[in-house]
């Protein structure tokens, strides 16, 4: 069982939520692919915001670190 981030009106919470091991990696993949049109968006504008783009990439390492320990264990 993985902890899932939901994102509510009050804010975001953490709740339990039953999900397969598979299905977690297809999110981690979806929110990785997010962050890399964010990260190219940013970076194509002609002013970017270098502080928004540090924390872009290291959400995106965050989530590529996760995909690797979990597609071991597949």
């Amino acid at each position: 069982m993985y902890l899932v981030n939901v994102q509510g009106f009050g804010g975001s919470q953490t709740k339990e939520n039953p999900m397969t091991l598979e299905t977690y990696v297809a999110e981690l993949k979806k929110k990785h692919a997010k962050l890399s049109l964010d990260v190219d968006n940013e970076q194509k504008k002609q002013f970017p915001d270098m502080m928004l783009l540090s924390i872009l990439k290291k959400e995106k390492l965050i989530i590529k670190e996760k995909l690797v320990q979990k597609a071991r264990l597949l």
